[in-house]
């Protein structure tokens, strides 16, 4: 009678007496994975369910450090008239938030300071936050837009499709490693054209947590994309010893500071992948709703992202 095989059996053919071939036995990993594993969608994280009202955020994050709405493609962070807008609630048809009031603390006002410009002073300057948080080292702004812009086409290297990072960018990960070919990519240049609708972005940098958080919604002020980043000091991510942000874990068990291997062995292969200065992006937006950053060099997590499947 036919049976199916194990774990061990499968994994069998990679093992040579004492020796063992990792990226091999990875690759069978990532298939065994595929096969065994259904391709359900990451729906939470960092205690925010997709889908939920825009007030599930407030109560466990209070008011956001600021907001802004659409998806700056050119990095900016500082966009006239983006800033202190598009939150759920002071449009119509959003849910209705108290306390939420225009010029909240920590929003950036872009021209006139408190109290008007005075006689030739010019433009104001924003006022200056104790803490500007980053996510794979990006203003949380710029990130977001490269997040969600359109892939651009692939552009071989060394023979593999996609394959943007050289030899030894991941390690133990050779270039053009066996299983891992037509991985669409981008060069580290300017993001495509993004196709999302321009809907409100909430940003929280917390530095207690070490951590940057952003929450984005759809036209009827539910939750429809959840980021977070590490930020935390010497973190493990970036080659330090403290550990980031514990508080934000995948479905499937991921977060930050988890290593490539693992998020590999958990998601397969990337559906996309990107190069964004020092950090790596892996897609996986299509089969799973989710995303992940690696600082090259170190390749542990450094943020995660899930999305509904209309973001």
């Amino acid at each position: 009678m036919a049976r199916d095989l194990t774990r061990s059996e499968l994994l069998r053919p990679f093992w040579c007496g004492s020796r063992f071939t990792w990226v091999a036995a990875l690759t069978a990993c990532a298939l065994l994975s595929a096969m065994t594993q259904a391709s359900a969608r990451e729906r939470q994280l960092a205690g925010i369910r997709l889908g939920r009202p825009a007030n599930q955020v407030t109560e466990l994050f209070g008011d956001p450090t600021r907001t802004f709405t659409g998806v700056p493609t050119g990095g900016q962070a500082g966009m006239p008239g983006a800033e202190g807008m598009g939150v759920p609630g002071m449009a119509p048809g959003g849910p209705a938030m108290p306390g939420m009031e225009a010029g909240m603390a920590g929003d950036p006002m872009m021209g006139m300071a408190p109290g008007g410009m005075g006689a030739g002073a010019g433009i104001a300057v924003p006022p200056r936050q104790k803490y500007e948080g980053k996510i794979a080292a990006m203003k949380p702004e710029e990130f977001v837009g490269r997040l969600l812009a359109a892939p651009a086409a692939a552009m071989p290297v060394g023979g593999v499709p996609g394959m943007e990072m050289a030899p030894g960018a991941m390690p133990g990960m050779d270039a053009g490693m066996p299983g891992m070919p037509g991985m669409p990519g981008m060069p580290g240049g300017a993001p495509t054209q993004s196709s999302a609708p321009p809907t409100p972005k909430w940003i929280y940098e917390r530095s207690r947590d070490g951590a940057t958080f952003v929450f984005g919604f759809d036209e009827d002020g539910r939750v429809n994309l959840v980021v977070v980043g590490d930020d935390t000091p010497y973190s493990i991510t970036r080659g330090g010893r403290k550990p980031p942000f514990a508080g934000a874990k995948t479905a499937k068990g991921i977060g930050l500071g988890a290593d490539f291997k693992s998020v590999i062995l958990a998601y397969g292969f990337p559906e996309a992948t990107e190069v964004l200065g020092d950090e790596v992006l892996l897609k996986y937006f299509e089969r799973h709703g989710v995303a992940f950053t690696f600082r090259q060099n170190f390749m542990k997590v450094t943020s995660i992202a899930i999305k509904s499947p209309e973001e």
